[in-house]
């Protein structure tokens, strides 16, 4: 097990966000990837064999509202972490979820 890293952020919820996802580009990839073979893996058990990401994300994006309103701030955070972590902000691999997620 990693020590747990230490990164000082100021600034606004989303450029805290922004360097957050620079900072933990490969970590936030490596959790992606997990969380998401455990979603795909809970959604095969519950009878929903043919799950994918892309219906995975449109359940998250259903969420934003919601969480937006919650959470204003926390929201503009996790906003930043995307495009800051390039791969899910869209830039490198395609996921491109805060695209669709805004």
């Amino acid at each position: 097990m990693q020590p747990l890293r230490r990164i000082e952020l100021e600034g606004t919820p989303a450029a805290m966000g922004r360097k957050y996802g620079e900072a933990l580009q490969l970590e936030i990839e490596t959790l992606y990837q997990r969380r998401l073979q455990n979603a795909l893996e809970q959604a095969k058990g519950l009878g929903n064999a043919l799950a994918s990401e892309e219906q995975l994300l449109e359940v998250a994006a259903a969420c934003c509202e919601a969480t937006a309103a919650f959470d204003p701030d926390g929201f503009s955070e996790l906003e930043g972490i995307a495009p800051g972590q390039r791969s899910l902000g869209g830039t490198s691999d395609g996921h491109e979820w805060s695209h669709r997620l805004a």
